[in-house]
């Protein structure tokens, strides 16, 4: 099984803004989307990797550390990318307006 990791735009933005650190540890969990498929990422406690609830009910977050969260949806088999959210108190309503 493939899988495909889509970033979008505003996603794409973000990890220039990010700290170095913060985009190599997205890379690692892009790469291991991509070659272990996303059921062993969601597994795996390090990434914390929830469902959201609420009006982002069909959405995912999974943390790169305390501070940063990536925030992604599943279609079929591509894993899209929306933002990475910074801060304490995530600003939600940015992603929901996205979408």
């Amino acid at each position: 099984m493939s899988w495909t990791v889509i970033l979008e735009k505003s996603a794409e933005k973000d990890l220039r803004k990010v700290p170095r650190h913060i985009a190599i540890v997205f890379n690692v969990w892009r790469l291991q989307v991509i070659e272990l498929g996303l059921a062993a990422v969601q597994a795996n406690a390090t990434w914390n990797d929830r469902a959201k609830r609420g009006k982002l009910s069909h959405m995912r977050s999974a943390s790169l550390n305390k501070k940063y969260r990536i925030i992604y949806r599943v279609i079929y088999q591509i894993v899209d990318g929306q933002v990475i959210v910074e801060g304490v108190s995530h600003d939600y309503e940015k992603i929901e307006r996205g979408y």
